[in-house]
């Protein structure tokens, strides 16, 4: 004797739960997908900008002017002075000023800015770059957290189905195993019924053959 199942449907809203589960797993799987690349273009644009803040720094190294030949020259040599006497002192004195004064007019204004400006736009550009590329990155950061809490999401929804999945589906074999005992209960009972008919006809076999034997003897 077969016994049909009910089908695996929510008895409050009718929808098939299996199919809610694997639109949820599916649905899972595609945001892991996503917060991987969000992870990866974030490592690609950390990793640049790394390089554009060592290019900056490269180029600020290479931007600074170089000091000028006469400025280590008050320091350049202390021992010697302290051995030299007054007098050579104030003719040394004399000579570096003379020579400090002949360099000064060959060093106009004009002659320092004008090899600066062309090592000023790159560190500009650079922190141009620099600044694009920390929002880039903040961007990706903010839509793989995003990802990361729609992941979150629908893993939490994911086990609530499930959960309740489990629920209805040991809800249903209960009543499965209920409606089965009963059903045997009751074919048990329909075979011993069915017994005792067969015991009682035979009875009444046997007594309808007593009365044919008496009937012949009688006649």
């Amino acid at each position: 004797m077969t016994s049909t199942v009910p089908d695996k449907h929510c008895p409050t809203c009718g929808h098939d739960g299996f199919q809610a589960t694997e639109d949820s797993r599916g649905q899972i799987q595609e945001l892991e997908g996503q917060v991987q690349n969000l992870n990866t273009q974030a490592q690609d644009t950390a990793q640049k900008l790394a390089e554009s803040e060592d290019e900056v720094r490269r180029l600020r190294q290479n931007a600074d002017p170089s000091l000028p030949a006469v400025h280590p020259m008050p320091s350049a040599q202390p021992n010697a002075e302290k051995e030299l006497p007054p007098d050579a002192q104030s003719q040394q004195q004399q000579s570096r000023l003379a020579t400090f004064t002949s360099l000064l007019p060959s060093r106009r204004p004009s002659d320092t800015p004008s090899t600066l400006p062309p090592s000023n736009p790159r560190p500009e550009t650079g922190f141009q770059d620099i600044a694009g590329l920390r929002d880039t990155l903040s961007r990706e950061q903010n839509l793989r957290k995003a990802a990361e809490s729609q992941l979150s999401q629908a893993h939490s929804e994911l086990e609530e189905l499930t959960t309740q999945l489990f629920s209805q589906a040991n809800e249903m074999v209960a009543q499965e195993r209920k409606a089965r005992a009963k059903l045997e209960e009751r074919v048990t009972m329909l075979e011993r019924r069915d017994v005792d008919k067969r015991a009682r006809l035979e009875r009444l076999e046997k007594a309808m053959e007593r009365v044919e034997r008496l009937r012949k003897l009688v006649g």
